[in-house]
């Protein structure tokens, strides 16, 4: 049975795909690759963030502050789970993250979203993860505001249960057809030669890790592919009204 709720700690880094190759190279002997790789030797995830007309959720987020919630959809484009989809609300306690997960059909998310109808098949806490959902929505009015792809490589530790290490790249971003039906099409979210990195563990990051990434002078960047795809869309807006 898959966990609907489980807590972790989590770092996030903008990294070069050299830093990338060098830290896979320190630390390849303490991890494995995930079983849920394709042929090319990653798989592709799609998210789509809720926010508010105004942004509020990620003008926060990028905020850093001491405690940040956000609600995504996610869906596994290739794979074994590529027709379930994967309602999530994370809330951030300073490292800590607090997941809470619950899955439908790809099919019946749309009508849920008009509806509010859960399918019948759903457990009692899958359902209560929706609860907590549908009160975050109508709490602050989320809508559907971004969609993001990317491809990622994923690596698990074999000597510590639980802990995480991803690489995601060829991230592309739109805020028009936001709906898995129209396809992974986008703006480059980053540079071809960078991506984001995730170390995600049940306890704290091992020493070792925090030393290699020392070593190599890798360091976080704090905030997630919606605070990336914000930013940058600031960025060019504000360079767009001077010129």
């Amino acid at each position: 049975m898959v966990k609907s709720r489980f807590n972790i700690y989590e770092k996030k880094f903008i990294i070069s795909t050299g830093d990338a190759n060098r830290l896979l190279n320190r630390v390849s002997d303490r991890f494995e690759t995930d079983r849920k790789i394709n042929d090319e030797g990653c798989y592709r995830i799609a998210s789509i963030y809720f926010d508010t007309m105004g942004n509020d959720m990620v003008r926060h987020s990028i905020q850093k502050p001491k405690f940040n919630e956000l609600v995504t959809l996610r869906s596994y484009v290739d794979g074994p789970y590529r027709d379930t989809v994967i309602w999530e609300i994370k809330k951030r306690y300073y490292g800590l993250v607090d997941i809470r997960t619950a899955r439908m059909k790809l099919n019946e998310a749309a009508g849920y979203m008009e509806s509010e109808i859960l399918p019948e098949y759903m457990t009692e806490e899958d359902r209560e993860v929706m609860r907590g959902i549908d009160l975050m929505r109508k709490q602050h009015d989320l809508k559907p505001e971004l969609f993001v792809s990317f491809d990622r490589e994923s690596f698990v530790g074999k000597e510590i249960p639980g802990m995480r290490l991803t690489f995601d790249f060829n991230l592309a971003s739109r805020r028009y057809d936001i709906d898995f039906a129209h396809g992974n099409a986008g703006e480059e979210l980053l540079d071809e030669d960078l991506c984001i990195m995730q170390i995600k563990s049940k306890d704290s990051i091992p020493e070792w890790m925090l030393q290699t990434l020392s070593d190599l002078r890798i360091y976080s960047a704090g905030f997630s592919k919606f605070g990336v795809e914000y930013l940058r869309r600031i960025k060019e807006y504000n360079y767009a009204s001077i010129t």
